[in-house]
């Protein structure tokens, strides 16, 4: 819930930035949000759903699947009708690495979901210069530039941790202990 009124609030303050009528120019912008629907991290040993049944956007546990990355896929046309092609226009028409860096913490799930958004955003053939802003051969999707989600290892991730330490995690490792043996 967190990180939806953090997004909520950068749409809420862009708009009053842009109706500004003293002049003041919106010079920095972040959003955040978190990861598309994913496949369990795990379940019990008795489960007859195990990973191997987690088959799709690339299988197992804690993966990303098609529905997560048609969810990002769909929060990048938002993206792009309301800051790109809207009334805002905060962002470029075509990708631009100076004006646009793209974190996700170093999970295949969080990656994903930040290329998503980006092929949404930034896939464009009408925009979008072949052999200037992606190859122009045979085979390569038109219009496709590919963009860079950036990450750290979890040691170095500021981003993946939470200031109070992991409650969840360590309540889920006692239930694991004394409901399943630890396995």
């Amino acid at each position: 819930m967190t990180k939806i009124w953090v997004f909520l609030g950068f749409v809420w303050v862009s708009q009053i930035s842009i109706a500004d009528p003293i002049g003041l120019k919106l010079i920095f912008s972040t959003a955040i949000w978190r990861h598309g629907d994913r496949a369990p991290l795990g379940t019990y040993p008795t489960d007859p759903i195990q990973e191997n049944w987690w088959n799709t956007g690339g299988g197992g546990w804690g993966e990303l699947t098609p529905t997560g990355m048609a969810q990002h896929f769909q929060l990048g046309t938002i993206i792009r009708n309301r800051y790109i092609n809207g009334t805002f226009n905060f962002l470029p028409p075509y990708y631009d690495a100076k004006k646009i860096y793209v974190r996700a913490t170093d999970h295949n799930r969080t990656i994903i979901s930040a290329m998503a958004n980006m092929v949404a955003m930034y896939t464009n053939p009408a925009v979008e210069k072949a052999g200037i802003e992606y190859p122009d051969i045979a085979g390569w999707p038109a219009g496709f530039v590919p963009i860079a989600a950036h990450s750290q290892d979890y040691d170095t991730d500021c981003v993946d941790k939470s200031p109070a330490g992991n409650r969840t995690g360590t309540k889920a490792n006692r239930a694991k202990e004394s409901y399943m043996g630890g396995q």
